[in-house]
């Protein structure tokens, strides 16, 4: 999605800008929010993690599209991977992806978690694990 300009993302880029992170983090290269993130990452020298979740080129259904896509993917796609000051993919597959797009190396980060590995069963109190955004 492309957002429409307005006063109010003007106002929030500003706000955005003034505030320096530790660490950009971006999804999926084909988001505007990623090229967004990429370039403030680089304007503001941040280091930036980039998380992808495709293992393939953007697919419409329609060869002119997709040629399309195929493009988007070899310059602003490319750019915010080779950009990332570290890759990830949500699967081996997407990781590789990334390596072909960027030309540099990408490691895994799974979406799951193994949960028998990750409960301490000697505790007796009840225990919560969330995975997620908030």
């Amino acid at each position: 999605p492309i957002p429409k300009y307005s006063q109010l993302i003007h106002s929030q880029w500003q706000i955005h800008t003034a505030w320096i992170p530790d660490v950009v983090v971006t999804n999926t290269r084909f988001f505007i929010a990623s090229i967004l993130g990429t370039f403030f990452a680089k304007k503001n020298s941040i280091p930036h993690i980039h998380i992808d979740h495709g293992s393939d080129y953007m697919q419409f259904g329609n060869r002119v599209l997709n040629v399309f896509g195929m493009l988007f993917d070899h310059t602003l796609g490319r750019y915010v991977l080779r950009s990332a000051t570290k890759r990830f993919g949500v699967s081996r597959a997407a990781a590789n992806f990334s390596e072909h797009l960027s030309g540099k190396s990408a490691d895994t980060l799974y979406n799951g978690v193994e949960i028998r590995s990750s409960i301490d069963r000697s505790v007796s109190t009840f225990q919560v694990l969330f995975v997620g955004r908030l």
